[in-house]
């Protein structure tokens, strides 16, 4: 929870701002010019503290506020430090979790109002967020919430196995003897998985594209490809780990691109240490006699997801080649 940027009002309100943000190497912002510095921070997607009265803090964010997938976690702390309040984005911000920690440093009682918490339900969006999944449609969290809060079951299937017990009410579909639920949940979803708009789709950022090209390709043109690629496989932008192809394409300016734009590592292999991936693969006479291996987008994509499985296999357009593999991960209820 290091990194809170607080906003206070009044003398006592900054003082124990000022604690607090000695204690998680905090940011206190100065009264004066207050609401032009809660614009930069929300859309930084860091935690905003207030200490002072709620109104101000809503009257503050209300211009910024977009959806749960996108918004900050926002607290109000009362200036006496007896009140911390979640006031936005309690599950996939984390602002529920940041109160609790708050209040236990202060003493403080967390005033948190999402019915799951307060029913100690199963939330599968805080539960998301403690694993680090992407949620690739938001508009699915709600009727697991409503199910569970009615005594109802919902089911879920895994990529990888899920370590632990399941919280009441959830069921393994890939077990459990009964399929007879009123919500489900994907994790890394796959298949004809990845296009059910009925399920809630997670997603974890293990996956790797392995990609090949005609030298100079444009950059455009490999961004609409990739990105025309992973949408119809349902595969989130924000899921991929890392862009691989072939060492004799490390200078090529539309991988470089495009690995720069996601923020994610262009990692390159040998055509000896590609040719060592084991699998069968659609091998190509050209590309073999090209770069010295038949399949470079598919063997790289296994490579560098530490030969996890293959989630999506090679697709070619225009001279472009694209695979996806899936490095696998561990989750725990």
């Amino acid at each position: 929870m290091n990194g809170l940027h607080l906003f206070a009002f009044s003398g006592r309100a900054r003082a124990l701002a000022e604690r607090i943000a000695q204690a998680f190497q905090g940011t206190v912002h100065p009264k004066q010019g207050y609401q032009e510095a809660v614009g930069r921070v929300f859309q930084t997607g860091n935690t905003l503290v207030f200490v002072g009265a709620s109104g101000i803090a809503v009257r503050a964010i209300a211009p910024w506020i977009q959806d749960k997938a996108k918004d900050p976690a926002v607290l109000v702390v009362d200036e006496t430090g007896r009140y911390v309040i979640s006031l936005l984005s309690g599950h996939l911000g984390g602002a529920n979790e940041a109160a609790r920690t708050l209040a236990d440093f202060l003493g403080a009682q967390p005033v948190i109002t999402t019915a799951t918490d307060l029913h100690g339900v199963f939330a599968v969006d805080s539960w998301a967020r403690s694993q680090g999944l992407l949620v690739a449609n938001k508009e699915a969290i709600l009727p697991i919430s409503k199910a569970l809060l009615e005594g109802q079951s919902v089911g879920y299937l895994s990529a990888d196995p899920i370590e632990g017990r399941s919280p009441a009410g959830v069921v393994d579909l890939a077990t459990s003897e009964t399929a007879m639920t009123a919500a489900r949940f994907y994790v890394d979803p796959s298949g004809a998985l990845a296009q059910d708009e009925g399920a809630l789709r997670l997603y974890s950022k293990t996956y790797w594209v392995g990609a090949g090209c005609r030298r100079g390709t444009e950059p455009l043109a490999f961004q609409r490809f990739m990105e025309e690629v992973l949408q119809g496989a349902g595969i989130p932008l924000a899921a991929v780990e890392g862009l691989t192809s072939i060492d004799l394409k490390k200078e090529e300016a539309a991988f470089l691109d495009r690995a720069k734009a996601l923020g994610i590592p262009f990692r390159t292999y040998t055509a000896q240490e590609l040719a060592a991936v084991p699998g069968a693969y659609r091998e190509s006479e050209w590309v073999l006699k090209t770069t010295g291996v038949g399949n470079v987008c598919e063997r790289a994509a296994r490579l560098a997801s530490l030969e996890g499985p293959l989630v999506l296999e090679k697709v070619a357009h225009s001279g472009m080649t694209l695979a996806v593999a899936r490095r696998e991960g561990e989750i725990s209820f």
